[in-house]
Formats: structure tokens, sequence, C-alpha cells
């Protein structure tokens, strides 16, 4: 079997599916699909209440009409049908969620100063305030992300086909919901690209000038393009390749 293969077997058996996702692939997914400007650190933990192989996104196909029997009311219809219009294809479908811990909390009032001479318009209250402690708190972000996984990329054509995938999800309104609590959802479906660390020896990619050997530049110019996928709504995901590993 190749990369894409054993990455497929492995994401079907749920004893090896969580060892496939690290910190850091964890990370970059949540950035895709979330605002990250709070203050959202791991540990990263990953919940997988559905995952399906293979799944075809067919695109929602809408009619509309009327009838009416003879000397009858006229009657009109819209129906949205599926089926009809074949849709990209996603390696993996993944329904679920990622917690992750946040540092946002209340602030407590500390004091409240009243001017000594009240202004005419009324009196000037002066309020200070007290950061609120305590350790960072657990919040479960919803996960719907189509997943390609990939032996080696080509990004230009890549990048097409996420966004194919992408208005796909969302036309069938498959766009996580927004939470009321932060960090708040981009409004758009995530993609992620399920890689092995063997992709980012080509130099091409960028962020590997300053590291010192192969294993640094590989994993710097993986964190760059982390960075730079995550702005478009792409999660990278790099993957050890197992058969590579035993080599």
């Amino acid at each position: 079997m190749d990369f894409r293969d054993r990455t497929m077997v492995r994401l079907a058996d749920p004893e090896q599916r969580d060892r496939l996702f690290d910190q850091r692939s964890l990370e970059n997914l949540v950035a895709a699909g979330y605002e990250t400007a709070a203050d959202v650190t791991g540990p990263y933990r990953a919940a997988f209440d559905e995952l399906r192989l293979g799944v075809r996104l067919d695109r929602p196909v809408t009619a509309e009409g009327g009838w009416s029997a003879p000397g009858g009311t006229r009657q009109e219809g819209r129906f949205t049908l599926t089926g009809l219009a074949a849709g990209p294809t996603a390696d993996v479908l993944w329904r679920g969620s990622v917690t992750v811990r946040t540092g946002a909390g209340v602030d407590r009032v500390g004091a409240v100063d009243a001017a000594p001479h009240a202004p005419a318009d009324g009196p000037e209250l002066t309020v200070r305030y007290r950061p609120g402690a305590g350790a960072p708190r657990p919040v479960v972000l919803p996960v719907l992300a189509a997943l390609l996984v990939r032996e080696s990329v080509r990004p230009a054509d890549l990048l097409a086909e996420s966004r194919a995938l992408a208005d796909a999800l969302g036309a069938l309104g498959a766009a996580p919901a927004p939470g009321p609590v932060p960090p708040a959802p981009r409004g758009r479906a995530q993609v992620g690209w399920l890689v092995p660390p063997a992709v980012f020896d080509d130099p091409d990619w960028p962020g590997g000038a300053a590291a010192a050997g192969p294993a640094e530049q590989r994993a710097a110019r993986a964190a760059a393009a982390g960075r730079l996928l995550a702005a478009q709504g792409i999660a990278l995901l790099v993957v050890p390749d197992t058969a590579t590993s035993q080599n």
C-alpha cells in the first residue's frame, strides 16, 4: 500500500486514529476554522463523532415550478434535490470536535471610587478591575472537515480542489455554527491536508532557511506552511508514514 492507503486504513481504525494527529496538527485545524486571537492554548484533544471514508459531496439542485388543474388555483413549489449534480470527493469526512484551553476569564470589580466633587452633569465614578484568576478552562470547538490524503503536494492543484470541497460543504450548510464562547468560527467549512513529513524536504517551501539541519528545516517549513494555509481555511496535518518510519 502507498501512503494514502496506509493513512486511510489507520483513520478507519479507532485505536490508531487518535495517534495520527499531533498537537501542531490540531492547532492548525483550530486556526483554520476559528479566529484564534483569543487566548487559545493546548493541550488539544480530538473527538471523532463520525468519520466517513470516500465521501462524495453532491451539490444540491433547486427546482422551482408551478402547476394547476383546469380552472383551478395555480400552485407553486420549490424543491431542493441531491444526487443530480456530482460534487467533489473527500477522502475523509470528519465530524466531531477539538477541545482546547482558553484563558479568557471574567474580571472582577476591585473598587469603585466616587469623585470628591461631583460634576454638574452627575456623579463621576472610577471603576478599578481585578483580573480574573484561575487555570485556563476547556472549550469544545465543533469540527466538520473534509480531509485530503496526499503523498506529494502540488499546491496550485490542491488549493483548487480544497476550495471546491469547502464550497460544497458550505452549500450543504455544513459549516460549524457560531458558539456562545470564544473563539468565533471563521464562517467557512474546513479542509485538511494529510501529508507525510517528507513533503517538506523540498527547499521551495518557505521557512527553513534559518534552521540548522535537515530535520529542523523540515519542521520549520511545515510550521510556516501551516500558518499560511490556516489563513486560507486549510489545516495542514502532517502524518508520520509508518512504512518510512520502519525503514
